[in-house]
């Protein structure tokens, strides 16, 4: 992934539905519900794309329950509540 997002800059990822009905994004990317990173993220984006897809086809059963994934801690949680983790200045 290349993007210009700087990691734990949640607020400007894509959701895991596009705006067009048929593109849906998967990968560490997309925003997700739940505190997760690298393949933890990619896992959960694709479990959502798979709930997303059952949805729209209108099939009730089959969807993935996710389940909260990640190590959070007290120093990453409160990086992340400042917007960052990287201090100021840093790039």
């Amino acid at each position: 992934r290349f993007t210009a997002d700087r990691p734990g800059d949640q607020g400007n990822r894509p959701e895991v539905q596009s705006p067009f009905s048929n593109l849906l994004f998967a990968g560490d990317m997309p925003r997700i519900d739940h505190p997760a990173i690298d393949m933890e993220k990619t896992n959960g984006s694709a479990k959502m794309a798979t709930n997303l897809i059952l949805e729209k086809s209108g099939q009730e059963e089959g969807r993935i329950t996710i389940l909260p994934s990640g190590t959070p801690g007290l120093i990453s949680t409160v990086l992340r509540a400042t917007g960052s983790v990287f201090p100021k200045g840093a790039a």
